[in-house]
Order: C-alpha cells, then sequence, then structure tokens
C-alpha cells in the first residue's frame, strides 16, 4: 500500500516531465509498483496485467498474516484455558515448549540436563542457564489432563505455521513481479531515445585551418 502512495505521489511529476519520461524516472516506476513503467511508456494493457497481479500478490499476502495471526491468538488462549499456559507470552520458544513438552516440568527436566552437557564442571553457570531457560511460575503449564485438546493446540500451531509460510511465499511474488516489469521496461525503453544522448559532429572550416566541433545534445 505505501509503494502504491509513493506513486501515486510522484505520478504528476513523471508525467509532467514530458510524453516521453526519462529512463530512470520509468524503471525506478516500475520497481515501485510492477506495471507503472509501462503505464508511462503507454503500454497499458501490460500496465494493467502487472498491476492486477500485484494486487492479488498483496491481497494474498496480508490475508495468509491475518489468518495466521487470528490463529496464533486462538492456540494461546486455547492453551491457556486448558494448560494453564500464559497467554500473553510472546516468544515463539515458549510456545514451541508449549507444543513439544507435556508439562513444564518435562520440559525444565531437558533445561537442567542441557546445562549439566554444556557446563559439566561449572555448577554456576549451570545454575544461570537453568534460570534463564526454565519455566516457572505463571508461565508453567500442564496437558496432563487434557490429551485430545493437546493433540487440538499441535494442530493449530501447525496451521498457523503453514498461513505464515505461504505469506513468506507470496511476498517473494512480489519480488518476482518487479523483475518481471523492470526486464518489459528496459525491453520497450531500448527502442526511445537515451535522455541526454549526444552526437559529436567534426566539421571544417573551408577558409581557415581551424577545425570546428559541434555536439548536438537532447536532453529531459
Amino acid at each position: 500500500m505505501n509503494r502504491i502512495i509513493i506513486f501515486l505521489l510522484i505520478l504528476p511529476q513523471l508525467v509532467m516531465a514530458g510524453s516521453t519520461p526519462s529512463k530512470p524516472k520509468v524503471l525506478l516506476a516500475s520497481v515501485l509498483l510492477p506495471g507503472a513503467g509501462e503505464y508511462l511508456l503507454g503500454n497499458k494493457k501490460v500496465a494493467y496485467s502487472m498491476f492486477a497481479a500485484e494486487a492479488l500478490i498483496w491481497t494474498g499476502y496480508f490475508s495468509f498474516k491475518w489468518y495466521g495471526n487470528r490463529i496464533t491468538d486462538n492456540y494461546r488462549m486455547y492453551a491457556s484455558e486448558y494448560a494453564g499456559a500464559y497467554s500473553g507470552a510472546t516468544d515463539d520458544d515458549y510456545w514451541d515448549a508449549v507444543e513439544w513438552y507435556v508439562n513444564a516440568e518435562e520440559y525444565n527436566r531437558s533445561v537442567r540436563e542441557e546445562a549439566r552437557e554444556l557446563y559439566p564442571d561449572d555448577w554456576e553457570a549451570q545454575q544461570r542457564y537453568i534460570d534463564e531457560h526454565s519455566y516457572t511460575g505463571s508461565l508453567a503449564w500442564d496437558w496432563n489432563n487434557y490429551n485430545s485438546q493437546y493433540g487440538s493446540y499441535r494442530s493449530m500451531r501447525v496451521d498457523a505455521r503453514q498461513m505464515f509460510q505461504n505469506a513468506s511465499f507470496v511476498a517473494i511474488g512480489a519480488i518476482v513481479n518487479r523483475v518481471v516489469s523492470l526486464a518489459w521496461t528496459f525491453n520497450s525503453l531500448r527502442n526511445l531515445p537515451i535522455s541526454g544522448e549526444v552526437e559529436p559532429d567534426l566539421r571544417f572550416s573551408p577558409n581557415s585551418w581551424q577545425v570546428g566541433f559541434k555536439i548536438n545534445g537532447v536532453f529531459k
């Protein structure tokens, strides 16, 4: 959306610059909004196709992100209701632990084992590691009495990850759309005059030994 607004702001300047905008401006327009460069060059059919593709891409991206965030809110509330997890936690590592460990004690046990493996001869380092990575108090959870709900929670986590992954794939489409637009615009510009083009013209004066050098340039 921000790119569209930026393009709409600079479009009048691009159009007023002349019937054939300079190459840098046309290429910049294609990067900001795929199809904009072709639109400025008069290739409106191609431009409208790229506009439509860009709209579909960002509609898909924000739709997947929105749905992923909604599932995330739901599984946090679900885990809080059935396992006593802290719904206000925003750390993904915490929700990963709630997904892969039946209760906080089982997770904390694995933390203590990791601490002993990482710092076998340093008890203080072990304690620091345990304190930093353990989940206790309001962060504790327990799925022991809710096996079916535990499975539902894990399924929701999988669904949320899938939605965010889909959004990432769609975002790649936006990059591809810009590359295609830029290539198409560049190809169209190859047949147009180059801004700032100069044409040397060497002339000899018939009545003297002087040599004249004339530069003809077309600047936009």
